[in-house]
């Protein structure tokens, strides 16, 4: 049950990550056109595709989780017995559970004093800029719980 709402919460956020670097992409493909082939500028291009840059970003750090393609070294792990190397990873997992919870509860802490700020163009509130990091932590705490159980059961990563 709970792998089924993870996969349906991965596939969102690959939906999202798709449209989030789509729209930074168009934006910026259109920017450079009328840059360089009409001397004109949209006056929003930067904060559009830096939007969508920071969103795509936070998104994706948890579907790079859940493939495991983040940094790690597994130099020493890897030469330690079965048993003690289950309780590496699972003592490495919990810890950045434990970083990931206290990230998400600082970004929740800094959103309200985002409502009122905005964007020099477009007149955004930096609120939605802001909310990418509780978004994209909580989807990595999400991706993380599935595999502090697979380890705490033995089952390869």
């Amino acid at each position: 049950m709970v792998s089924k709402v993870v996969d349906k919460v991965t596939d969102a956020t690959r939906i999202m990550v798709g449209v989030a670097a789509g729209v930074m992409t168009f934006v910026i493909v259109i920017e450079v056109i009328l840059r360089y082939g009409f001397g004109r500028s949209l006056y929003f291009a930067e904060e559009l595709s830096r939007l969508s840059f920071v969103w795509a970003g936070f998104l994706a750090t948890s579907l790079a989780l859940r493939k495991g393609v983040h940094a790690s070294v597994h130099l020493i792990v890897d030469r330690f017995p079965k048993v003690p190397q289950k309780w590496v990873i699972v003592f490495s997992q919990v810890a950045v559970l434990f970083f990931l919870i206290v990230i998400f509860v600082a970004a929740i802490t800094v959103l309200p004093h985002q409502w009122r700020q905005l964007t020099p163009t477009m007149e955004i509130r930096m609120f939605w800029f802001y909310l990418s990091v509780p978004i994209g932590v909580g989807l990595m705490i999400i991706q993380l719980l599935p595999q502090i159980q697979r380890a705490l059961k033995g089952e390869e990563q």
